[in-house]
C-alpha cells in the first residue's frame, strides 16, 4: 500500500513537471488536443497509453540485456508480461508462459566474473531506466513530443525512469542502493545471478558449487537479497529431503518477514514453510494462517510444478484427500516445461516424486 501512494505521488510529480515542460518545448500539443475532441481524445490516449506502456517494458527489459551483453553477461532469460524466452540446458532457446506478481517484465543474465566483489553490475542494472531515458530524448529530439501519442509516451517513459531509478522496495534502483552499501551484498547478488545461470544449464541445486551456499553477512542490514541467498539454501534442502533442516531455515525467515519487505518473496517463505508443516508438523496452527494468505493464493494460482506440489501437501495433510493430493502431484510432473529453469524442474521432480512413493507405500 505504502508502495502505492508512493507510486502516485510520483505519477502526479512527473505530469505536473512533464506538463510544465510541455507547456515550454510542445506548444502545439494544446492544439492537437482540442482539435480532436473529447471521445477522440479518450480514445487516441487510451490507445496510446496501453501502447506506450507496453512498449516502455520492452525498452526497459532490452536495455538491461544491452548493457549486461555489453558487460560480458550470459543470457538467461527475457520476459515480457508472460511471454518468456529463456535457454536451455542444451544451449537453445524456449518459449514458454511465465509470469511473476508485481513485475511486467525481466531480463536475467549470468555474471561474467567470477570475482563477486568487483564484477559489474552497475551497467546491468541501470540498462533498463538508460534505454526509457534514452527514448524519452529521442521523442522530445524529434519533435513527436507535439503529438498525443509522443507526449503520453513521453510521460511513461519518465514515470518508469522515475519509479525504477528511485530505490522503493523491489526495483533496480533498491538493487543498486543495496549492492552498493557494502562487498557482502554485491557477493550475494552475484551469488543469486550466478546459481540463476547454473540452473538454466542443467545443474539442480544439489549439484551447485559449495561455496554459493556460504554464509554471507548480513552488512549492514538484512534485506531481500539475503532472504534470495536463503530460500536457494532451503531449495537445496528440499532437493536433499532434507526436511528438518529446510525447516528449521524457513523458520528463522519467517521470522525476518518484515525485514525481507517484498510480498512475493515473503509469500515464497509462506508457501515452502506451509508445505514443510503439512509433511513434518500437520497439527500446526499455523497452517491455517499461512494458508489464507492472499498473496500466497494469488501465488499458488500459477500452473508451476512447486505450487502443484504445496497444494498436494495440503490436500494429503490437512484435507485428508488422498486423491485430489496424488492427482496434483501427478500435474506438477507433467509440468516441467514450464519451470523457469530446467535445475528448478529437476528439483522438483525429484520431490514430487518422493512424495508420491512415500506416499504409495503408506497405503500399501
Amino acid at each position: 500500500m505504502k508502495r502505492f501512494w508512493l507510486t502516485m505521488i510520483l505519477a502526479a510529480g512527473v505530469g505536473a513537471i512533464g506538463g510544465l515542460g510541455i507547456g515550454v518545448f510542445a506548444p502545439d500539443l494544446g492544439q492537437t488536443i482540442d482539435a480532436v475532441g473529447v471521445p477522440q481524445l479518450l480514445i487516441i490516449g487510451g490507445l496510446s497509453l496501453v501502447a506506450s506502456l507496453v512498449l516502455h517494458i520492452i525498452i526497459h527489459e532490452c536495455g538491461h540485456l544491452g548493457m549486461g551483453l555489453l558487460s560480458g553477461y550470459r543470457f538467461i532469460s527475457f520476459r515480457i508480461f508472460n511471454l518468456m524466452v529463456v535457454k536451455n540446458s542444451q544451449g537453445g532457446l524456449d518459449f514458454k508462459l511465465f509470469s511473476l506478481p508485481g513485475t511486467a517484465g525481466q531480463c536475467l543474465l549470468a555474471p561474467p566474473s567470477r570475482d563477486s566483489e568487483n564484477f559489474p553490475y552497475k551497467g546491468y542494472l541501470l540498462g533498463g531506466i538508460l534505454a526509457n531515458g534514452m527514448a524519452c530524448l529521442i521523442c522530445w529530439l524529434s519533435g513527436n513530443i507535439s503529438s498525443i501519442f509522443g507526449a503520453v509516451f513521453f510521460f511513461i517513459g519518465l514515470l518508469i525512469i522515475v519509479t525504477n531509478g528511485i530505490p522503493m522496495q523491489f526495483n533496480d534502483g533498491k538493487t543498486l542502493q543495496l549492492a552498493a552499501k557494502s562487498p557482502e551484498n554485491r557477493e550475494l547478488l552475484y551469488n543469486s545471478l550466478e546459481v540463476n545461470g547454473l540452473l538454466a544449464r542443467g545443474m539442480s541445486y544439489t549439484q551447485l558449487p559449495e561455496k554459493l551456499f556460504d554464509p554471507v553477512a548480513a552488512v549492514p542490514e538484512y534485506s531481500y537479497f539475503n532472504a534470495q541467498h536463503d530460500l536457494i539454501r532451503v531449495n537445496r534442502c528440499l532437493e536433499a529431503q532434507d526436511f528438518i533442516r529446510a525447516k528449521i531455515l524457513l523458520e528463522e525467515l519467517w521470522q525476518k518477514r518484515e525485514q525481507i519487505a517484498v510480498p512475493i518473496l515473503v509469500a515464497g517463505v509462506a508457501g515452502e514453510l506451509l508445505a514443510v508443516l503439512c509433511l513434518l508438523t500437520p497439527a500446526d496452527p499455523r497452517i491455517a494462517e499461512l494458508w489464507q494468505d492472499k498473496t500466497l493464493q494469488q501465488l499458488l494460482r500459477q500452473p508451476l510444478m512447486g505450487n502443484y506440489r504445496i497444494k498436494a501437501l495440503y490436500q494429503k495433510s490437512i484435507m485428508q484427500d488422498s486423491a485430489a493430493a496424488t492427482g496434483l502431484l501427478t500435474t506438477a510432473l507433467n509440468a516441467q516445461d514450464k519451470m523457469p529453469t530446467a535445475g528448478d524442474a529437476e528439483m522438483e521432480t525429484k520431490l514430487c516424486s518422493y512424495l508420491l512413493k512415500h506416499w504409495q507405500n503408506e497405503a500399501a
